[in-house]
């Protein structure tokens, strides 16, 4: 078979007649002799994938690298491998599903071939379900509610872009796959490496090997298929730490990141909306003299007590007028409750006798000392970024804030010194919004601990504008006349 012609002018290697039916870039059937041609050559890390006996296997690729192929392949060859299988095909949302998922099964299934007189198979728009000519079905679902699949009897299952989705999910599918007619009963998932998930611990770095789980790494690399510049454009354009992760599908690219559950994507980032006029808006400020000076500004549903992040500011080698300006006019147009700062800036200068959080109530912000308890405050914001069961995180961010979402994914511990015996703390490179989230989120109550109130809002104490006994009048003044 010449590899110089396009696959659908290549001859049958059978009988040798062209391809007349069902020829495109993955299958060809010749309608001479009814011979069935599979076009595709699977990649390494493919081909061992497919060849595990594990009962739940996982494929982690780079960008490109062919992981969404692979599982699409896979669960087609189950449906043809043994007749009336049921499987499940899913990703985290159904538009995901439909554009990504669905889209790239409908290009690898056999269609259309005919076999018997009959097609391959039928879909079912209205039930998302594909049945083949030998019974099997595969069904396609969003991954959003774990009860939904109680009463499924599975022989196999893939979910697309695994790290999106609870491990509740994964959890109630593996008690679904109990048909016993299917002799290869399984369940898999592909998707990009995403640190601190549930799917690292379970399948890259279990606590306990097993022989049921199975990882496969594909770097962006080994697809022979992409274009030639592909990769050296993702090399020229990617921070490093996303060349790690989103090219060579390299989990260690989070280690020793403070926030590894966190991911740039979907549920965590998310398009940007304005926020409901009814949930009560909280300002968190990193000021930076050298540095940037960072403000966010998040929405807390008065229900649930979760936060959106809607809002930034991030500047740098400004008076302290211009950034209390901009962060004033910032806010105007929503209910902020407070603004919490770094507790730093209640410190006087020796020449002026003026502190820096004095210069922003004399500008017309009217800030309180947020909590600078740096420990605590990760642990916090790693509470908010928690999955919930339905796979959404209690904290979200817009699109639009793209120095937080930037440095969230860059925040990381120092190096450990051998020879000092110190608690771990974070690099200071970059972490300005990451400090402006938290003092906003350490002024708040714990997640699971909120409870709505008519006002969120409480003045602080007098005191807090107090230094060393002595009363800050001016301070005071201007402030008592903002609340």
């Amino acid at each position: 078979m010449s590899e110089q012609l396009p696959y659908n002018e290549r001859p049958c290697p059978m009988c040798g007649k062209p391809y007349k039916e069902g020829s495109d870039i993955w299958w060809g059937f010749c309608a001479e002799c009814g011979y069935l041609e599979q076009f595709y050559n699977p990649l390494p890390a493919q081909a061992e994938f497919h060849a595990s006996p594990a009962k739940y296997r996982l494929y982690a690729g780079g960008f490109g690298s062919g992981k969404t192929l692979c599982g699409c392949q896979e669960a087609i060859q189950l449906a043809l491998r043994y007749p009336n299988n049921f499987i499940l095909v899913g990703a985290q949302t159904y538009t995901n599903l439909r554009d990504t998922t669905m889209r790239m099964f409908f290009d690898v299934v056999p269609d259309p071939v005919l076999k018997g007189g009959k097609r391959e198979y039928a879909f079912n728009k209205s039930e998302n379900m594909l049945t083949f000519h030998n019974g099997s079905a595969v069904i396609f679902r969003s991954m959003d509610e774990p009860n939904k699949y109680k009463s499924l009897n599975l022989g196999a299952f893939y979910i697309d872009e695994l790290s999106e989705i609870a491990e509740e999910i994964w959890m109630m599918l593996e008690s679904r796959l109990r048909r016993n007619n299917v002799p290869r009963r399984t369940g898999f998932g592909t998707t990009n490496p995403e640190g601190g998930s549930w799917v690292y611990t379970k399948f890259v770095k279990p606590r306990e090997k097993s022989e049921n789980y199975a990882y496969f790494q594909a770097p962006t690399t080994e697809n022979v298929y992409l274009p030639e510049d592909y990769v050296q454009g993702l090399l020229d354009s990617y921070p490093e730490s996303w060349v790690k992760r989103y090219i060579y599908a390299d989990w260690s690219a989070f280690e020793g990141q403070i926030y590894p559950e966190f991911q740039p994507s979907y549920p965590y980032v998310i398009p940007h909306t304005e926020p409901d006029p009814e949930w009560p808006v909280y300002v968190g400020i990193d000021h930076g003299l050298h540095n940037p000076t960072a403000a966010i500004w998040a929405a807390r549903n008065p229900k649930t007590g979760d936060l959106y992040v809607f809002q930034e500011y991030y500047e740098v080698n400004q008076l302290i007028e211009h950034h209390a300006a901009r962060i004033k006019f910032m806010s105007q147009n929503y209910p902020v409750y407070t603004s919490w700062i770094d507790p730093t800036t209640q410190k006087r200068d020796a020449i002026t006798g003026r502190s820096v959080r004095g210069e922003y109530l004399r500008h017309g912000v009217p800030v309180v000392l947020g909590n600078n308890d740096i420990m605590a405050g990760i642990h916090k914001v790693s509470a908010y970024f928690k999955q919930k069961p339905d796979g959404k995180p209690r904290l979200v961010i817009s699109e639009k804030c793209e120095h937080l979402i930037e440095e969230l994914t860059q925040y990381r511990w120092e190096e450990s010194k051998p020879d000092k015996n110190e608690p771990e703390k974070p690099h200071p490179y970059k972490d300005h919004t990451c400090d402006a989230l938290r003092y906003l989120v350490m002024g708040l109550p714990l997640v699971g601990d909120y409870q709505p109130a008519a006002t969120d809002y409480v003045p602080p104490p007098l005191q807090e504008f107090y230094e060393d006994g002595e009363e800050d009048l001016e301070d005071v003044e201007v402030y008592s006349g903002l609340v």
